[in-house]
């Protein structure tokens, strides 16, 4: 009996270590990855991931469960030396719509890795603490003079106090209308200004529960007012080149500042200097340089919404 006794014994330990080592196993060979996605009106109906490994071909996963955060699902990846990170899209349906509509990673440098989306947002969150919570504007321009065209994460109750229009200087400008085809609720219209907006101004919009977001003019050249402002017909743009002087003009009528820097060459660290230039008429700027500029090049930059940019 103690033989016997001692055999089960000496199985069940067996069955225990073994069992152990091929769980650990598993877990060695794979990447366990828990991905998390919040849409902050809690609508998620066929909302779906396109999954692939690097160098791999993709396919379509489904969320698996509903949690107090959003959705939820969890995607084992074998190791493989050759597969150092896993990509994604967030898509609807068979690609009726795409969320953030562009190739994101997550790095596979860990056995369990927790990822946390948000609707709109590109960043891809490590940690439910490191997740910035507040809505999105999710698409704002001026398109007309007059005029702001908006789509936001979540609906506002109709009011037009739940909109302002700021800018740099912190002066608010007072919204005649909001026009919108939603019901009772505002997510996508437009904003109809009382007065034009001046485009050489920095603009901020604000909606309520909400990030702000500055104000871009992407729509607003088409604009008929636009048009009559800020056309201009002369045919000196560019630079009017003579031994005596040079004539800089540049059409840039959302442009903060402009400057014309020269160079000795078309490449290489050669900058001889940086001049600015004047705001002058129909939103062009302007600059002349009373010397001979003979086989010097130059670029301008233009300093718009707080950022730079060269052409």
């Amino acid at each position: 009996m103690k033989l016997l006794n001692k055999l089960k014994l000496f199985i069940a330990m067996i069955f225990f270590f073994f069992g152990a080592i091929t769980e650990i196993t598993i877990a060695e060979d794979h990447y366990k990855v828990s991905i998390n996605y919040k849409r902050f009106a809690q609508e998620y109906k066929d909302w779906n991931l396109w999954l692939w490994e690097e160098g791999r071909e993709g396919k379509e996963v489904f969320f698996q469960e509903d949690t107090s955060y959003g959705k939820n699902l969890v995607v084992e990846i074998k190791k493989d030396k050759d597969v150092t990170k896993v990509g994604f899209l967030l898509k609807r349906g068979q690609w009726e719509d795409r969320d953030v509509p562009k190739d994101r990673y997550i790095p596979l440098n860990k056995e369990n890795i927790d990822v946390y989306l948000i609707e709109g947002d590109e960043k891809i969150y490590d940690s439910l603490e490191s997740v910035d919570l507040v809505p999105r504007i999710k698409y704002s321009e001026i398109s007309k003079l007059n005029e702001i065209k908006f789509k936001l994460m979540i609906p506002l109750e109709k009011g037009k106090s739940s909109f302002k229009v700021v800018d740099g200087e912190g002066k608010e400008y007072p919204i005649k209308e909001v026009v919108t085809s939603q019901g009772d609720k505002f997510i996508e219209g437009s904003l109809i200004l009382d007065k034009n907006l001046d485009l050489e101004k920095n603009y901020t919009l604000y909606a309520d529960n909400h990030d702000p977001i500055s104000l871009v003019a992407n729509g607003v050249f088409s604009d008929g007012d636009f048009e009559r402002k800020y056309t201009y017909n002369g045919d000196d743009l560019g630079a009017i080149y003579s031994k005596k002087s040079t004539k800089f003009r540049v059409w840039a009528p959302t442009a903060e500042s402009v400057s014309v820097n020269l160079y000795r060459e078309g490449s290489g660290d050669n900058l001889i200097k940086t001049l600015p230039m004047k705001k002058d008429k129909k939103g062009t700027w302007y600059l002349e340089v009373k010397e001979d500029l003979e086989n010097i090049y130059y670029i301008y930059n233009l300093h718009s919404k707080g950022k730079w940019g060269r052409e």
